[in-house]
């Protein structure tokens, strides 16, 4: 019984490797393989996105005017949203921390420009026209 009881324990340590790694294998393959499609449109979205911010925010700084910069806004807003519904949602949860950085920081920047220049336009820094020296004094003119 004992001879009996040793001889399977050595067949099972002989075979206990080869059932390991066919369990490995088999689980492995079972295994739903990895979808790669958001990351690819996350990517997409991205690039995209950053076309369209710094597109914007060119436009912004070359306005010459309150009303056009407040329409070039509302053009913004419109096709920053009408790009972020092209895709699937929850697309953006898969912008890696890097891109997100770089949206963040290309949005601050063209929010930046905008307040600025309504701030500019708002508040004009009024020159005068004539310089101190063409005003004549009062006691030239009493003469």
């Amino acid at each position: 019984m004992m001879s009996k009881f040793i001889f399977l324990k050595r067949r099972f340590e002989r075979i206990f490797p080869v059932i390991l790694i066919a369990g490995l294998f088999s689980f492995v393959a079972c295994k739903k393989p990895m979808d790669n499609s958001k990351r690819i449109q996350a990517s997409e979205l991205y690039q995209k996105s950053v076309r369209l911010i710094r597109l914007y925010t060119d436009s912004f700084e070359n306005a010459q005017d309150s009303a056009t910069l407040l329409n070039l806004n509302e053009r913004f807003t419109s096709s920053l949203t009408a790009l972020n519904f092209k895709y699937p949602s929850e697309t953006c949860l898969e912008i890696s921390e890097g891109e997100n950085d770089t949206l963040t920081n290309l949005t601050e920047k063209i929010i930046s420009v905008r307040d600025s220049l309504l701030y500019l336009y708002a508040h004009p820094v009024i020159s005068d026209s004539l310089s101190s020296d063409s005003i004549p004094e009062e006691n030239s003119l009493a003469d």
